[in-house]
Parts: structure tokens; C-alpha cells; sequence
């Protein structure tokens, strides 16, 4: 789920990178794959978990034509998942049953496959979470042009582009949104309930977005980036507001219809740029946290530490695709690569997710879960042993607020800078304590009030931070820890106050006289303390830097 046109959310990922009910699946009730009590939901104890994506249009009848509810199983039964994320709805909009809300898909001809398949999964012992998607809704967009999301001259977002994008903050996509949850909650039986794709993909100007900054803030919505003004950064904190508001119209109606389900939003947008607006305000309305990310192993062992630390409850999700990318379906990932990253999950303490893709006219391809069913079987002895805590000597801080780099002030909102100095440095942090095996974890602000075990707290780039954080991080290090900071840490407040000197420069033992944001070039002399460490270089053959 990281395919934005203009702006692909998989830059991130992948830098760092009816009728179907005429035959039963067999007699008996299979025994559950997954275990489930009032004290013990689902998640608990599937760590093997899959997905088989649906975003598949009805202009061609023989689109999901051919959707056969043994194939379905019998192959998905092949790559001893517990847990299969089910699509009843999609990025197109269309639902895979009947439905008095919105629109059925066409090719479906009246049928209840969304029904046929969870009766299928149960027989069959494996836990269904229910897929929907928000924000991306090509049938919400045609149908309801009103609710489109709107770029700063008016032109509808997505427009032209694979999908189509409304504001989560018109009043009428609310409503529909509540509207198909409650219908599907009331349809239907469901371990989880997962909803994809809630984000902004960049700032709207709709009028329902005008009409909400006015009240709440007052004044137009701002069209230039400049986190030194507070205007702007309110429209931020409001952007990460509304989001979450939003989020909280489908989550509390599973909650209060199917209160023993779990419920789930996109969660590979944490380490994203400001853009998406996801930040802190977003957690609440997830009960555990799930990401589909496609990088390195870099990118991989640094998000699932973040995942670790922001989920409501554990454990989390790590989902990547078994095809090369999303847009190969047919082409395979090798068995060692995804066991790789099975293995990844496993140290990391998290369930693996990995994602198919249904062919067009409705079948499953069984090359890919006969291949992850020897991934599996081949570290099944370890499932039962996971859990317990990380152990860790040093612990990055992570500032959900600070996903940007202020070298981006005065461009227009139009064509923004999307720079994230932050996440790049945290990044970069995450990469040398694993190339000297130094054990490590992330943090956010939840933690702060409790660092024991922690030697060292790296805050990289901190672009903005609170007085609450800079006083636990002081009564931290006066306890004993130690600190690593970059960049402008403590310089400036959440607001875009920025103030004379660093928060913690009494900490830091330097003072500012005068940020500079720009790259500069420099040389680097050792010092006596720190010839060890710049042990090539000496005054008279200085290290080169450039940078801030």
C-alpha cells in the first residue's frame, strides 16, 4: 500500500526502499490455527498472517468471474497462515457483496462472496480480518464529486491518476464511511476489521478543510510552508487532528458493534514526511499496529523497533510482498529473501504478513503460498517462544512531529519540499549501531517518563520539541544517561516557536549563536579527546563534511 500518484508513499519503503456457494470446503470444523479467548483476542497468537489483495475494477465482466471458494482456501491453507486479511471493499469502491450503501461490484452478478469466503476461512480454522479502504475510493470520487480532495488551485486530487482521493473531512463521506462500517459490522462475523490507506496525500483546500481551519484556527489555509510560523504549523497539528478524528468514525462504530474485534489503520505512514499527517493523534484508534514496507534491512529492522514502541498492544505487524514489487505480481521473491524477513520478524518479536495478489478473473496463484508454507515450516520452532522485552543499551528517539527539514521553509504548497531530516537521521543512526552491534531500540515521548536499562538516548534532528520532553530527558540525563543530539534538537517548540538557545543546552554543555540551515562545507580537525576516534585525519589533513 504505497502506490501515490504524484507523490508514491512507497519512496520511503523502498529507499531505505451465491453461485460460489455450491460446493462446501469439507464436512467438519477445522480446528482454529489461531487462538482466541475473552482474554485473548486473535492477534495474540497469529504471527503467520496474510493477505490477498482485491483492488480489481468491474469494466470487464470476467473480472472476479472466477472466484471459487475451495481454490481460495484450499491454496491460502498451503502457506499455514492463521490469519487472512479478506477484501470486502477496495481502493475502486466497489463492495464484494450486496450492499444498500454503496455500490456491489458488477462482475459479482448479486453474489455474497464476502460472506462464501469468511464461512470458507472459518471452516478452514483461519482467522479473517474484513479489508476496506478510506480516503482512496474511485466509486465515493465519481459519484460524489463534492467530496473530492482539493489541491491549492482547486483541482481535484487523483484526478487522472489509478485512484481517486476524498476528503475525510466532508461531511457526506463521513457518514458513508459510518454508514458501510455499521453494514458490514452488522452483515457479517470478523476476528478484525483492517482500514487502509488513512492518510492525507498532501494538503487539501476543499471547502469543508476551509470551513474547519476557520473555525478551529481562524484565517485562510496557509499556502506556504514555513515551520518557523504558527499559523502553518497549526494547520499541521490540526492535519494530524482531523486525520484521527476521522479515523475514529469507522473504529468506534466496530467498537461499539463488535466490540471482541480488532481494529487496524494503515501503519507504514508513521515514518513518513509531514505530508500524510499521521502522527501521535492516530495510535488510539488501532489496536495493535501493522505496516507494509518494502526496503532493505535497513529499513526494515529500523521500522519494526518504531512499530514496537508506538502499538497499543503486541504483538505488531511487519508486511511486505511476495512478489518482487506490488506491481509484478507474478514475479517471485526467492524463499531465503522471505525467509529473511520472516526471521527479521521473528527477532524483532513481530507477526509477518505477507501479501498475494488475486488474478483478475478471481483466482489464486498457488506458487506463492506453497513457497510460503516451507518459509513457515521451516521456523515454526520458534513461534512458541516469542515474546518478553527488548533489551537494548541505546534507544533513538523518534518525534512523530518532526518529519520534516526546515531547509524547506518558503516553498509553496503546491510543490512542497517533502524532506524529512529526522527520519534521515535517525536512519543513519539505526545504520551504524547495527554495523558495531550495539543493541538498540526506538522511543517515542510515551517513554520517556521510563528509560531504565538505557545507556544512551540519540536524538537525531529533533526538529521540534515540547517542555515536557526536555524536562524528562534532563531529570534522565541527570540520573546518569547519556545523550547524543544533531542538528537544531531542542531549538524549536511544536508550535514553530524558536527560541534563543537549545532547550537542553544546559545538558548539551554548548549554545547557539546562530542556526544556520543551509549545507556548508567543513573540515575536521581531531581534538586530543577525539583522535581516537578520527584517528585518518589530523589538522593538517582535516576530515570534509558537508552538511548543517
Amino acid at each position: 500500500m504505497f502506490d501515490l500518484e504524484p507523490f508514491p508513499r512507497r519512496s520511503f519503503l523502498k529507499a531505505t526502499a451465491a453461485s460460489l456457494a455450491a460446493t462446501q470446503i469439507g464436512p467438519l470444523i477445522m480446528p482454529r490455527a489461531y487462538s482466541e479467548s475473552e482474554s485473548q483476542p486473535w492477534y495474540k497468537t497469529a504471527y503467520r498472517r496474510a493477505v490477498i489483495d482485491m483492488h480489481i475494477s468491474d469494466w470487464d465482466d470476467k473480472f472476479l468471474s472466477e472466484v471459487d471458494p475451495n481454490q481460495f482456501v484450499s491454496t491460502l491453507k498451503k502457506s499455514k497462515a492463521q490469519s487472512i486479511v479478506l477484501y470486502c471493499h477496495s481502493h475502486v469502491g466497489l463492495f464484494n457483496h450486496p450492499t444498500e450503501i454503496g455500490q456491489q461490484h458488477r462482475g459479482l452478478k448479486g453474489r455474497n462472496l464476502t460472506q462464501v469466503l469468511i464461512d470458507a476461512c472459518h471452516e478452514a480454522g483461519i482467522a479473517v480480518v474484513l479489508y476496506t479502504s478510506l480516503i482512496h475510493d474511485d466509486w465515493a470520487f465519481d459519484h460524489h464529486p463534492d467530496w473530492a480532495m482539493k489541491t491549492a488551485d482547486g483541482t481535484p486530487w487523483g484526478k487522472g491518476g489509478r485512484y481517486r482521493l476524498v476528503c475525510p473531512n466532508s461531511p457526506g463521506y463521513r457518514e458513508y464511511v459510518r454508514s458501510w462500517t455499521q453494514e458490514i459490522c452488522e452483515k457479517f462475523d470478523f476476528e478484525g476489521m483492517r482500514f487502509d490507506m488513512t492518510f492525507w496525500v498532501g494538503v487539501c483546500y476543499c471547502d469543508s478543510c476551509q470551513k474547519r481551519f476557520t473555525e478551529e484556527v481562524g484565517g485562510e489555509i496557509p499556502r506556504t510552508v514555513d515551520w518557523f510560523e504558527e499559523k502553518w504549523v497549526a494547520l499541521q497539528r490540526k492535519r494530524e487532528e482531523w486525520l484521527a478524528d476521522f479515523a475514529s468514525i469507522p473504529s468506534g462504530t466496530v467498537r461499539k458493534l463488535k466490540p471482541e474485534a480488532s481494529v487496524e489503520h494503515q501503519s507504514s505512514t508513521y515514518p513518513l514526511n509531514w505530508t500524510f499527517g499521521v502522527a501521535a493523534p492516530l495510535i488510539e484508534q488501532n489496536d495493535f499496529l501493522q505496516g507494509d514496507f518494502y526496503g532493505d534491512a535497513l529499513q526494515g529492522s529500523f521500522v519494526r523497533k518504531l512499530l514496537e514502541e508506538l502499538t497499543p498492544n503486541k504483538p505488531f505487524a511487519y508486511e511486505t510482498s511476495f512478489s518482487v514489487s506490488l506491481h509484478d505480481h507474478t514475479g517471485k521473491k526467492s524463499k531465503d529473501l522471505l525467509k529473511a524477513k520472516a526471521a527479521s520478524s521473528i527477532a524483532d518479536q513481530a507477526a509477518f504478513v505477507f501479501i498475494d495478489a488475486i488474478d483478475p478473473i478471481g483466482t489464486v496463484n498457488p506458487n506463492a503460498h506453497e513457497r510460503m508454507g516451507e518459509v513457515f515450516e521451516d521456523l515454526m520452532g520458534y513461534y512458541s517462544n516469542l515474546g518478553g522485552e527488548r533489551v537494548r543499551d541505546v534507544a533513538i528517539y523518534y518525534s512523530l512531529e518532526s518529519k520534516f527539514d526546515f531547509r524547506g521553509n518558503g516553498s509553496s504548497v503546491a510543490n512542497p519540499n517533502r524532506d524529512d531530516s529526522h527520519t534521515e537521521a535517525a536512519m543513519q543512526a539505526a545504520r551504524w549501531l547495527i554495523s558495531n552491534h550495539i543493541p538498540f531500540g526506538v522511543v517515542s515521548k510515551k517513554s520517556l517518563v521510563d528509560l531504565s536499562g538505557i545507556k544512551v538516548l540519540v536524538l537525531p534532528n529533533i526538529n521540534m520539541m515540547d517542555e515536557e520532553e526536555a524536562e524528562l530527558i534532563r531529570d534522565w540525563v541527570r540520573q546518569g544517561g547519556s545523550l547524543y543530539a544533531s542538528g537544531c534538537t531542542s531549538l524549536v517548540t511544536k508550535t514553530g516557536r524558536r527560541h534563543p538557545d537549545f532547550m537542553l543546552s544546559d545538558v548539551f554543555g554548548v549554545s547557539i549563536d546562530e542556526p544556520v540551515w543551509e549545507d556548508k562545507e567543513h573540515y575536521l580537525s581531531p581534538t586530543t579527546v577525539g583522535r581516537e576516534l578520527l584517528s585518518e585525519w589530523t589538522q593538517k589533513y582535516p576530515a570534509y563534511v558537508k552538511g548543517d
